[in-house]
């Protein structure tokens, strides 16, 4: 019993290697698995060009779209049930920005090699300066998602020993221009790898999955 048990143990979480990633993806800052599509689709950071890539599932460049929008950070993606996905170009690293968005690729772009996209522009309710002082810099965001025709961002802290707090914002998934709804504060922890940095909800919209470098939110 004690040698199966330790057997299981070994082989609980381990991870099958498909292949390494293109060069071209040297920086992927989000993936996304979309309705209506058998590729994986991916971005890079910012300071990459603006391109989508779809992927099969053996790690294989199939689509390489490019995004008539600019790639000033890009951090994340996310879908919606028709199949239209949202670029989440949130990153925020000194709480400075003044021209945070999120871009929209509808579903029959993603056919096309130069894709026409519409642009949904924010702003935070609870900040005034840009940048704040170092103690109030909760602007910088890595994670969204979509869920009944509204988008979630989690915000990612940089402010010392209270690098955990984040905060979650609401905003209509659709071209225009808001000011993001506060619905929520979270404090993870207080150390550096407790910053939120990725979110998804299940597919029945009862669980969110809130991802820092030290642990999984549920």
């Amino acid at each position: 019993i004690h040698i199966l048990l330790l057997t299981s143990c070994q082989n609980f979480g381990q991870l099958k290697l498909i292949t390494d990633l293109p060069k071209t993806l040297k920086e992927v800052s989000g993936t996304e698995i979309v309705p209506k599509s058998d590729l994986i689709w991916i971005i890079n950071d910012g300071g990459n060009k603006p391109k989508l890539f779809g992927l099969n599932k053996k790690g294989k460049i199939i689509k390489e779209i490019n995004i008539k929008a600019k790639n000033h950070d890009w951090e994340d993606l996310t879908s919606d049930e028709k199949g239209n996905i949202y670029i989440g170009d949130f990153g925020n690293n000194f709480s400075k920005r003044k021209n945070l968005s999120i871009v929209i690729v509808e579903r029959n772009e993603l056919d096309e090699k130069n894709a026409e996209v519409d642009e949904i522009e924010f702003e935070y309710p609870n900040q005034n300066k840009f940048p704040p002082k170092k103690k109030n810099r909760f602007f910088d965001a890595e994670s969204f998602f979509y869920f009944k025709n509204s988008l979630y961002i989690f915000t990612k802290s940089r402010v010392k020993k209270n690098y955990g707090k984040t905060t979650m914002y609401k905003i209509p998934a659709k071209k225009g221009k808001y000011v993001a709804e506060i619905v929520g504060e979270f404090d993870n922890c207080s150390n550096l790898e407790c910053w939120i940095t990725s979110a998804d909800i299940s597919d029945d919209g009862k669980k969110v999955a809130l991802l820092s470098q030290k642990n999984v939110l549920i």
